[in-house]
């Protein structure tokens, strides 16, 4: 409905296999330009789920314009081995620093939405651990209402240790106030976080 109702010259889809519906629609109402862009690595995973994907990418691979992904592994996982993608390194900022100084208290910080692939639980074992060997505290940095992760902080009984800041939260306040950047990603290899 909405690319229907305004003309659009572009469209970025970032839906990993979903991509193909957006790409689809968006041809059929005359977008140009349809860019599909791969931000993990896929492996084999059982016949039924890989046919489907098979499906998705034969529909991304048709109805795209342009194929790219933020790592040559992510593009060939994705895309398939005769592809014709262009990787796009991620930008960063320099001005982005650690916490130089040794810390008192160990500080690991997460962010990323809350969700089981980006894999909030393993981190809190992690601090979970950490806390019978030393002073630490956790900073969680994403979207809001994580209640299964707030049931989840209560039941390993790290309440105290752990911090929950909305995504609009200050992240050069948060880099600066932590010793690390941890990242347990189920599906993303490299994610944009870490860049």
């Amino acid at each position: 409905k909405i690319i229907k109702k305004q003309k659009y010259d572009v469209i970025h889809c970032f839906n990993q296999f979903d991509s193909d519906i957006f790409l689809k629609r968006a041809y059929k109402v005359g977008v140009k330009n349809r860019i599909c862009r791969s931000g993990g690595c896929y492996k084999k995973t059982n016949f039924i789920k890989d046919f489907k994907r098979n499906c998705k990418r034969k529909r991304i691979l048709k109805y795209s314009t342009e194929l790219t992904g933020v790592s040559e592994d992510s593009c060939r996982t994705f895309y398939g081995d005769k592809a014709n993608y262009l990787v796009i390194n991620n930008p960063s900022n320099e001005n982005i620093k650690f916490n130089e100084s040794k810390p008192q208290v160990l500080t690991l910080l997460q962010i990323g939405i809350f969700s089981w692939n980006k894999n909030q639980i393993f981190t809190l074992d992690v601090v979970n651990e950490l806390k019978k060997l030393c002073d630490c505290k956790l900073i969680f940095i994403g979207n809001d209402s994580p209640d299964y992760l707030i049931e989840k902080i209560n039941e390993k009984q790290v309440d105290g240790l752990v911090t929950i800041f909305p995504s609009q939260y200050d992240k050069n306040e948060a880099f600066s106030s932590s010793s690390y950047l941890i990242f347990p990603s189920i599906f993303e290899s490299f994610g944009n976080v870490l860049i």
